[in-house]
Formats: structure tokens, C-alpha cells, sequence
């Protein structure tokens, strides 16, 4: 452990107004940690909702010099806040900050501290990385001009073709409209019965078929502040929705999160309306990127521009070593 730095974990809900301020004062508003997952109000809202939600609170001397937040499973595995719905982690920490890994685990007093979409511009977890996966970026600082003409050169038809499709669900089912959030519940509800049916269609697992997830949801939409906000998106086709998204957003960067459309409508690419009409609404509120989440999908190829690097793995520490630090913590010693 370097000699400079300290570390102590703490309840993520007891968290003071001093610690929010210096959690935030060490956010960039550009590049990945941009990323509202990375935001306190994110650890907040699923601490609210969750028990098991700590931070490592690291230091140099008293000065507080970063954060980690964790989840905590049958007390001695740690993995990311809110598990599968977390798709960027990371310690968030001041540039000339000393830590490493392992001793946050140590601090956190688990035996293994697992990552699924670790951000790789943090070294301290290379040698602890198994995996590494592409997250798609759409990159909005050029503004929505030079990204529209950007992409139409790209020569990717379904781009191309969208304009099209457009029109077509105009002349069918009316004029559409974009609302970049709404607090109208049966959106919400439209949102949750197409996502879990999808799941059923695809045969697979989502965050979403959990309650305690719907309750983190409803937590976020309700922040609406200029550095954090939780988004309920909906696309209307005259007066009928067709598609919804449920994400979050920093100041600069919106995550594309849970998105689903009206599968009777399929045929007309609803959900990629909604991506186009997102990206023009983003671009036109200043934000400058939107986060695709690590995977593929034809989605993430029509809009993309740029990627970065996530990495999957765990922190392992000897079972001897993290019992040795439970002990002396109720001995008082640590």
C-alpha cells in the first residue's frame, strides 16, 4: 500500500455533503469519466434502494484524494453499484492520487472485488484484467450538423434510409414528437412490459425483470439537476408511443441505457428513430457525447463514431489476509 494514502470504507448512505463535494470537484466533464455512473447521485439512488452500498473513501494525510464505490455479496465479494445495470466502473480519484487495488479491497475487507466494464484507463487494474471489450461512443461535440453529414458520408444505408422510414411513419400513424423526459407513469410502464418481453422473446436476463431495479429507475428520474439527471425518452407517432428510454446523464455525457420500442411497429425501426432523435436533442443541449454501453449491435454501428476500452476481471486477495482484517477491525485495531 502506498505510504502516502489511507483508506476507509464507509456506508455509501453515510456519506456527507463534504464528501459530494469532493467527489465532484474530481469529475472531468469530458472523456469517459464524464460518464454519469460516475456521479455520487448514481451510488445515492441505488443506496437508497440497496443495503449492501459502500465507498472507499481514500486519502492522503486528511485530504480526501478519492472514491470507490462498491456492492457488497454475502459481505466478502465486492462488485460494481447496482451490478449488471453498472456499465462503466472505475476509482475516481484526483490526477496525483496514489492508491492500488488490492488495497481497496483490503480496506473493503472482501476476498475477491470483481469488474465487469472497468474503464482501462486506469493501469492499477491491467494486471487483474482477463477481458477487454469495446464501448461504442457517438461523439456530439462536432455538433448535430457535422455529425448528421458525418454519418451520411459514412455510407452506411440504414443511416441513410432512416429519413425514409421516417416519413413513412408520419403518413401512417402521424407527425412524430421526441420528448427527452417525462415523468407520465404509463411510459414508464410501456418501458417495462416491452423490455420484459424482449428478454422473453431473446431468452435472456435483464436488470429490468428485478423490482429493486424499477425502483432505482423511478429514484433517478426524479434528480433533475444540471450535472445529474435521470431520463424517461419517449417517441410519439401522432398521439401513440412507439418507443421509450430510460437512461441517465452528467453534464456533458448521456448513457444510453434502456431503450425499447412497440414491437407491432418493428417493421418502421422505432428504436432507431428514437436513437436519431436522442442524438439531435443531445446535441442541441450541449451534451457531448452519448454512451452506447459495452456489446455489439447493429444500433451501435449505425450511430457510433468512436469506442473506448473496458476491461472484465477480479482483484483477488488471500482468504487469510481478509480475515486477518475483519478480526482486528472488531478487535478495534483497524
Amino acid at each position: 500500500m502506498p505510504s502516502t494514502s489511507t483508506y476507509e470504507v464507509i456506508p455509501a448512505r453515510s456519506l456527507t455533503p463534504t464528501h459530494v463535494a469532493a467527489w465532484s470537484a474530481m469529475l472531468p466533464h469530458a472523456g469517459d469519466w464524464a460518464s454519469p455512473f460516475f456521479r455520487p447521485e448514481y451510488t445515492h439512488a441505488v443506496a437508497a434502494v440497496r443495503e449492501a452500498i459502500d465507498v472507499c473513501v481514500i486519502r492522503r494525510g486528511q485530504e480526501i484524494v478519492g472514491f470507490f464505490p462498491f456492492e457488497r455479496v454475502d459481505r466478502v465479494v465486492g462488485r460494481p453499484v447496482g451490478g449488471s445495470m453498472s456499465n462503466f466502473q472505475g476509482v475516481i480519484a484526483a490526477p496525483d492520487a496514489e492508491w492500488d487495488a488490492e488495497s481497496i479491497a483490503r480496506a473493503a475487507k472482501v476476498t475477491t472485488l470483481k469488474f465487469h466494464h472497468q474503464v482501462q484507463t486506469q493501469s492499477q487494474f491491467d494486471a487483474y484484467t482477463t477481458q477487454r471489450a469495446s464501448s461504442p461512443i457517438i461523439d456530439l461535440a462536432v455538433g448535430w450538423d457535422a455529425y448528421l453529414e458525418q454519418r451520411r458520408q459514412s455510407g452506411v444505408s440504414s443511416f441513410n434510409a432512416l429519413p425514409r422510414k421516417m416519413r413513412k411513419l408520419e403518413r401512417e400513424l402521424g407527425t412524430l414528437r421526441f420528448v427527452s423526459h417525462t415523468d407520465e407513469p404509463e411510459v414508464f410502464d410501456s418501458l417495462v412490459t416491452w423490455k420484459r418481453a424482449q428478454y422473453e422473446r431473446t431468452n435472456t436476463r435483464g436488470s429490468m425483470q428485478h423490482e429493486w431495479c424499477l425502483v432505482v429507475l423511478r429514484r433517478l428520474f426524479g434528480i433533475q439537476g444540471a450535472a445529474f439527471a435521470g431520463t424517461l425518452s419517449a417517441l410519439y407517432a401522432g398521439e401513440r408511443l412507439i418507443a421509450v428510454h430510460a437512461g441517465m446523464r452528467s453534464a456533458t455525457a448521456w448513457h444510453y441505457w434502456y431503450p425499447a420500442y412497440d414491437p407491432t411497429l418493428s417493421q418502421h425501426s422505432p428504436g432507431r428513430v428514437l436513437m436519431l432523435e436522442m442524438c439531435k436533442w443531445a446535441a442541441g443541449a450541449g451534451l457531448h457525447r452519448i454512451d452506447l454501453g459495452p456489446g455489439e449491435g447493429a444500433h451501435k454501428d449505425l450511430f457510433a463514431t468512436s469506442e473506448t476500452s473496458v476491461g472484465v476481471g477480479q482483484v483477488v486477495v488471500p482468504a487469510s489476509t481478509s480475515l486477518f482484517s475483519r478480526i482486528t477491525s472488531r478487535l478495534g485495531f483497524a
